[in-house]
């Protein structure tokens, strides 16, 4: 899955189904609803602001889709683009553990780190991104991310697990 463009306002006619009996393959939980005020609702706190988006601006994007994904609805839904730029600064949002019991802990971790409103708290790039997804396919069990957020103090152990690699399993 390759995901493109945000910038359906509405989707075409054609996008859109009206009785679920056209599909019968498919099991929807949720009754399908129109997407929210377009590509507004991807935007990170800082792009708001008025700030150039960078690199944890896509990553915040991609945190709010995948948080979409598993709660089943969407994240950010303004009656006018004010609201949703409120929402999107101020909302603090409930837990994926807390929305979607035995999720993997290391993904809650993953799409929390995504999600918070400060950029330095986050994936500095999709590479660390992409490590700890990779060590989630292979089972590791993630109780640090691979990334230290800017703020954090980076410790001797920490560097010489990051850079030396981690044995402790």
């Amino acid at each position: 899955l390759k995901i493109l463009e945000f910038g359906f306002t509405s989707l075409p006619e054609e996008l859109l189904f009206n009785d679920t009996e056209d599909l019968p393959h498919l099991n929807l939980p949720l009754p399908p609803r129109r997407p929210p005020l377009s590509r507004n609702a991807y935007l990170a706190p800082e792009q708001v602001n008025g700030s150039r988006p960078e690199g944890s601006s896509d990553l915040f994007a991609l945190g709010v889709i995948l948080y979409e994904l598993l709660i089943g609805e969407f994240l950010f839904l303004g009656t006018d683009v004010q609201e949703l730029y409120q929402q999107i600064q101020q909302r603090e949002l409930p837990s994926v553990e807390t929305m979607r019991p035995g999720i993997n802990r290391g993904l809650a971790s993953i799409i929390s780190s995504l999600l918070q409103k400060d950029p330095a708290k986050r994936y500095p790039s999709a590479e660390f991104l992409l490590e700890d997804l990779r060590r989630i396919r292979t089972g590791e069990s993630i109780h640090r991310l691979s990334f230290q957020p800017k703020d954090s103090a980076f410790s001797r152990r920490s560097f010489f697990r990051r850079f030396v690699g981690d044995h402790e399993h």
